[in-house]
């Protein structure tokens, strides 16, 4: 609606700036105004999901800091903007930034979308490397933009790399009669679908659900629940490592298993050599990639359902002592914290039976084309 009302207010072309002497304003800048005192956001009373949003900003923060020399800012949030002298800035109703304390505060309604959050913290930085944030057709601004721009993209390529067994035996492997596994493998993809097939073992290539489902409030406080547990591990594995033992701490847990379990160490055991990884086979045809990478799903198959097995079984244990405590005299403190488990045992049941069913067709997929072969 308000996107309309701009079309029919505007003259010239219907966008803003076209045309006219008025600079460009994104759309939901538009909507807003910059005008009392600056309200800063406690970062401390964020969302699971605004927090993960805010901690990837800091991350480009200094991921840009690092590769293209933007200055060393502090990220901050803010609920209101004072007004600013940002004239032809795009988004100069959505940031704030003092030059003097190097803080940049942009408005919290912008994490409500990662990709809004990155363009405007992009624009942002740009700016300032170039100390000028009121005018978008500065040249150099634009220039410092688009090294921002293929810097993230260049950062999300090899985010979607893989790292397996059989992705380091194509490109690592050593080369056989002057060529490399890599261009073995294409060699013999004759058609569109046989480099498919090795292009998907090196980058994930698998668009399925929307991207922001991953972050919503339930699977980023499943997140944090499975965090929680790992640093109660990590806890328990310092504590036995502190104990005045030698050695990994691998060893030092596995024999204090063993003195729980009432088994003695042998010294064939304490003495026994590491066996170094075993190296990635050759590939020697696409036959063979097929083979491995069908391998590989099975196998991460195997572990999902494993684990799925133990979630269900855990959840029908905690939901029987949640009916036995309801009934009895359990504290309330207790019985919440309980729900609290069940509901977080069943986002990962849930979650593990979405990924399930994504490797079964993959694994489908993969058996139909190795029988075509």
């Amino acid at each position: 609606e308000i996107e309309d009302m701009l079309k029919n207010t505007l003259p010239g072309g219907n966008v803003i700036g076209a045309k006219t002497d008025r600079p460009y304003l994104d759309i939901k800048d538009a909507q807003w105004l910059c005008s009392g005192d600056l309200m800063a956001v406690d970062i401390n009373d964020l969302t699971p999901s605004h927090f993960v949003v805010y901690r990837f900003g800091v991350f480009i923060t200094q991921l840009l800091n690092r590769h293209l020399g933007t200055p060393e800012v502090t990220l901050l949030l803010a609920s209101n903007l004072p007004p600013n002298d940002y004239e032809k800035n795009a988004f100069r109703h959505s940031f704030l930034y003092q030059h003097a304390k190097k803080i940049l505060f942009i408005r919290k309604e912008r994490m409500e979308s990662v990709g809004e959050f990155v363009v405007v913290l992009l624009h942002c930085l740009a700016h300032i490397k170039v100390n000028d944030l009121t005018d978008d057709n500065n040249p150099y601004f634009l220039r410092e933009f688009y090294k921002a721009i293929k810097l993230c993209c260049q950062d999300m390529f090899f985010a979607r790399s893989r790292s397996t067994n059989t992705s380091t035996a194509l490109i690592g492997g050593n080369p056989a009669n002057g060529r490399t596994a890599l261009e073995t493998a294409f060699r013999y993809s004759t058609t569109s679908e046989k480099r498919g097939h090795v292009v998907s073992e090196l980058i994930n290539m698998k668009v399925t659900a929307p991207v922001e489902a991953d972050f919503s409030s339930q699977h980023v406080s499943e997140r944090m629940s499975n965090y929680q547990d790992f640093t109660g591990n990590a806890q328990l594995r310092g504590a036995l490592t502190g104990q005045g033992r030698s050695g990994p701490a691998t060893d030092v847990i596995a024999a204090k298993l063993r003195q729980l379990r009432g088994k003695k160490e042998t010294q064939q055991t304490q003495d026994r050599p590491a066996k170094p990884p075993a190296a990635p086979s050759a590939l020697r045809s696409h036959k063979d990639l097929l083979r491995s990478q069908f391998n590989d799903l099975q196998g991460k198959l195997d572990n999902l359902n494993a684990e799925l097995t133990q979630v269900v079984k855990s959840e029908q244990e905690l939901s029987t002592g949640i009916d036995r405590a309801m009934s009895g005299t359990a504290p309330p403190s207790h019985l919440e914290q309980s729900q609290q488990q069940l509901a977080t045992l069943q986002l990962r049941r849930d979650n593990l039976v979405k990924r399930i069913t994504h490797l079964e067709a993959d694994v489908t997929k993969k058996q139909e084309a190795m029988l075509a072969k």
